[in-house]
Order: C-alpha cells, then sequence, then structure tokens
C-alpha cells in the first residue's frame, strides 16, 4: 500500500506527458485512501482494550493537526522550487512516507511481542483479582454458610 503511493509521489515530478504518464502515477497514489483503515486496525492490535479509544482520540488529533502544519510548509515550499523544480513537493510527501512506511513495518514485526505483553499484563491482572476475590471469600464465608 505504502509502496504504491511512495512509488506514485516519486513518479510524478519527472512525467512530462499528462497521458498517459501522470495518469499512472496517479494512479498509483488512488490507493492512499486504504491506507488509513489498515493503520488503525494495526494500531488496535497492538493496544490494549482498554486503550484504543485514547489511540483513536491521539490519531485523530494528529489528522486534524497536520493539515494545519503542513499546507502552509508545502506551499511555501512550491512556490520557492516553483522556477527550479517545482515537482520538489511530491519528493518531500513520498519521503514522508517513506518514513511513515518503515514505522508500519517496524510496529508489523513488533506486534506479536506487543500482543504477549498485552496478553500478560492482563493475565496478571486477571489472576490477581481471582485472588483477591478468593482472599475476600475466604475471609467472609461463614457468613455466606457455604462449606468449601
Amino acid at each position: 500500500m505504502h509502496f504504491s503511493v511512495t512509488l506514485g509521489l516519486f513518479l510524478s515530478p519527472f512525467m512530462n506527458n499528462l497521458y498517459p504518464d501522470f495518469y499512472l502515477a496517479r494512479f498509483f497514489t488512488s490507493f492512499d485512501i486504504c491506507q488509513y483503515s489498515l493503520a488503525r486496525s494495526l494500531l488496535t492490535k497492538c493496544v490494549g482494550k482498554n486503550e484504543v479509544g485514547k489511540v483513536f482520540s491521539v490519531v485523530a488529533l494528529l489528522s486534524a493537526v497536520t493539515p494545519l502544519i503542513m499546507t502552509p510548509a508545502i506551499k511555501k515550499l512550491y512556490n520557492a522550487t516553483l522556477t527550479t523544480f517545482p515537482g520538489t513537493f511530491f519528493l518531500l510527501v513520498a519521503g514522508i512516507y517513506v518514513v511513515s512506511a518503515f514505522l508500519y513495518v517496524f510496529i508489523w514485526f513488533k506486534r506479536k511481542e506487543i500482543f504477549d505483553r498485552d496478553v500478560e499484563s492482563n493475565s496478571s491482572l486477571e489472576l490477581q483479582s481471582v485472588a483477591k476475590v478468593n482472599v475476600i471469600f475466604n475471609k467472609y464465608k461463614h457468613y455466606f454458610h457455604i462449606g468449601l
């Protein structure tokens, strides 16, 4: 997914003809929309059930703030390089996608470790909870007239 988008962004500034060159590069970038659901799904696999809302709120915050920062920055870059190489902003965005792709790969390979750690911590919490319930139950079982 990231590969096709990055490829399309790297190809876009070097295309001389609108058809078929530029349209071919834009075709590769059309898969951009699929990455958001993929990223959210991957993130839910890396955090505990009680932290999914927190992660999604951070993702929503970053999604809202990023255009406020990147739009003026890309406009300045485009205006500065318009006479020399107008496709520079495509290369900048492609570079950002490359960094993002490395983060995806890192999370993909670490997800098992993260999941195992989360399961281990949840199971130890469950065991602690069961142990506490057993202690309380054993302490007060004579009130319930239950013989164990």
